[in-house]
C-alpha cells in the first residue's frame, strides 16, 4: 500500500498537468527561502510579512484569473474581430 502513495506523488509531481503549478511554487518558495535568509532578523519571517505578500498582491491574481478567463474564452472586445453575422 505504501508503494502505491509514492507511486502517486511520483505521478502527481510527473504529470505535465500540473509542471507549471509547482514550477510557480516552488520558484515562490525559493525566493521567500533567500528573503528569510537575507532579513530574517529584520522580521521578514513573521506570519504577518507572508500574509502581506498576498495582500499587498491581490490586484496581481485578480488580473491573471480575469486575463485568464479572457484567454480561454476566446473573447475580443475588437468590433472589427467579431465573427461577421
Amino acid at each position: 500500500m505504501d508503494k502505491r502513495k509514492g507511486n502517486k506523488l511520483v505521478n502527481f509531481i510527473t504529470n505535465p498537468k500540473y509542471i507549471m503549478v509547482l514550477a510557480t511554487i516552488a520558484i515562490f518558495l525559493v525566493i521567500y527561502v533567500f528573503g528569510a535568509v537575507l532579513y530574517g532578523d529584520k522580521g521578514f519571517t513573521k506570519l504577518r510579512t507572508f500574509m502581506m505578500l498576498f495582500v499587498d498582491n491581490a490586484y496581481i491574481g485578480i488580473s491573471a484569473v480575469g486575463m485568464t478567463m479572457v484567454l480561454i474564452t476566446g473573447a475580443s472586445t475588437c468590433p472589427s474581430r467579431r465573427s461577421p453575422r
